[in-house]
């Protein structure tokens, strides 16, 4: 017990006792209960959540579960019907839509959390559809070409022996300076 109670400082000594299992629950039960200021903050912060409007959602909608999760941990109950308006009144105003639908739609007993994070997101995917316009990760110099553009040009196609002799007088001029202009 000497070396536990030089180690610890002389805030903790209060729960120093005769045998090290009973410092050890002493000290468990002081600070495994969250205190009540703890669970005021989460709770606190979940209310006042609000999402912004240019980003992606669905980070804030995960930390806000996360804080849920925390406040189940510590013996605070919310009820999903609860969760899910807090989640509601958390949305920007560019997703009213989402808060119509879902309280016209489903039923207070079926009103989650979870589906409402999912009609979220669905409703992001519609607004900020991802595009690919192109399939390839090489680099080219100017923009892409369109479909027309490709259409129309003509490929080079030797012809016969006919322009031989004209290339050859063309790569004269050019002296070894790379493909000719």
């Amino acid at each position: 017990m000497g070396i536990i109670q030089l180690k610890t400082t002389r805030s903790l000594h209060t729960y120093l006792a005769n045998t090290s299992f009973t410092t050890w629950t002493a000290l468990e039960t002081a600070f495994t209960t969250p205190s009540s200021s703890r669970i005021f903050s989460d709770f606190q912060q979940v209310i006042n959540m609000h999402f912004p409007d240019d980003k992606q959602i669905s980070p804030h909608m995960n930390d806000m579960w996360t804080i849920i999760e925390c406040l189940k941990a510590n013996k605070v109950n919310l009820s999903k019907f609860i969760c899910a308006f807090v989640l509601l009144n958390a949305l920007p105003p560019s997703y009213s839509n989402i808060v119509v639908l879902c309280l016209q739609t489903t039923a207070t007993d079926k009103l989650d959390f979870k589906t409402i994070q999912n009609a979220v997101q669905l409703e992001f995917e519609h607004k900020h559809p991802i595009v690919a316009n192109r399939l390839t990760a090489v680099k080219r110099k100017g923009p892409d070409p369109a479909f027309q553009q490709q259409r129309n040009q003509q490929p080079a196609r030797p012809s016969g022996s006919g322009s031989g002799a004209l290339q050859d007088s063309s790569n004269q001029n050019n002296k070894g300076k790379g493909k000719p202009r």
